[in-house]
């Protein structure tokens, strides 16, 4: 014989149930308000990118600053050069600058992925992205420029010597290649509708592209930095 259910017992049943459905009905409202939040914080992260995107400094000076110090001559006022190189440094960091928050801006949110740690306490959402901020740590002109300012203030005479102008010269170009892909950039954006297209489209270009533009400027800076070490080692010999 089936035993009737006491009446207590349907109470404490439909009060576990509507106690459940009440928690599922928070917890819900609550996942929504995250994706919302979620969603508005993507879109402002779209909206800075874009705006630090258009509103990027052009590279032409710097690179005509790495040029006039590359092409000086013996002639010319040590104290101008030496004004020049001062210029460098500092463009040397703003550039540096402007493109580490770039590539920080540049998040995918097509997987819609949760934020990770990456590089010099930055946050990101793709190892790619991480991958980028490593390329610009190790592109950072200012070491060369660092550099070929120590040994011009030990030249005699003052001239800047052979292997930095070579230098100089070949991270001036790769800087006006840079002005190319950011100025395409630029006008690509301008025809941008949704923040998808910034995900799939210029992001992902500037990451692709700017990856490029990296490697080589770090495939001259160690090229660079090898031969002086070389020059050294034979000197030391040499003694």
């Amino acid at each position: 014989m089936i035993k009737k259910i006491p009446k207590l017992a349907w109470f404490s049943i439909v009060i576990v149930l509507m106690t459940i459905w009440i928690y599922q009905e928070k917890l819900n409202e609550v996942e929504e308000h995250a994706r919302t939040i979620k969603l508005l914080y993507q879109e402002k992260n779209d909206t800075a990118f874009i705006t630090l995107l258009q509103q990027t400094p052009s590279f032409l000076p710097f690179a005509q600053t790495m040029e006039a110090i590359s092409t000086s001559s013996e002639k010319e006022n040590p104290a101008r050069i030496q004004q020049q190189i001062e210029r460098a440094k500092s463009q040397s960091k703003e550039w540096e600058a402007r493109i580490w928050t770039l590539i920080e801006f540049s998040d995918d949110h097509t997987n819609n992925p949760d934020p990770l740690p990456m590089l010099n306490h930055s946050v990101g959402t793709s190892e790619k992205q991480n991958k980028m901020l490593e390329l610009t740590f190790h592109a950072r002109i200012w070491r060369v420029v660092y550099s070929v300012s120590g040994t011009y203030w030990k030249a005699k005479p003052k001239l800047i010597d052979e292997e930095s102008r070579t230098t100089l010269t070949a991270i001036a170009n790769e800087l006006r290649s840079m002005e190319k892909t950011i100025n395409t950039l630029k006008e690509s954006a301008d025809f941008m509708q949704t923040h998808e297209d910034y995900d799939e489209t210029i992001k992902k270009q500037l990451i692709d592209q700017f990856g490029r533009h990296l490697e080589k400027l770090i495939k001259i800076q160690d090229d660079f930095f090898q031969k002086q070490n070389e020059e050294v080692a034979d000197t030391n010999n040499v003694r």
